[in-house]
């Protein structure tokens, strides 16, 4: 960690945002985190921001569900070649909270979720 980085309590505040995630996984990305040091991606990672605040400002509700382990759920699927059952009724949360989401993003800096779902 930069200098920079530990004046601005950098990592006391990877602390606070680990405490909003859900999986394992997205905790270890956490610490990989750092501020965008190019004018480019800051002004969309302030687009996405803002974004993200008028949704709230609006009172459209959105969530996305704890899916722990969804690489675990990967490997067995490459392993076998398919999903069992009740693995892919783990996936139907985040399949509704996408469809309720898809409206709102399609003409939003995330429009490319859109087009994943």
């Amino acid at each position: 960690m930069t200098l920079a980085l530990r004046k601005l309590d950098w990592d006391k505040f990877l602390s606070y945002l680990s405490k909003f995630l859900f999986s394992e996984k997205a905790k270890e990305e956490l610490w990989s985190l750092a501020p965008p040091y190019n004018y480019s991606q800051s002004l969309l990672l302030q687009k996405e921001t803002l974004f993200i605040t008028e949704l709230f400002k609006k009172k459209i509700e959105f969530s996305f569900p704890e899916l722990n382990s969804i690489e675990k759920l990967f490997l067995k699927e490459k392993k076998r070649g398919f999903f069992l059952p009740a693995e892919l009724a783990r996936f139907k949360p985040w399949f509704s909270s996408m469809r309720t989401l898809c409206p709102h993003l399609s003409e939003s800096p995330f429009y490319r979720l859109v087009e994943l779902f």
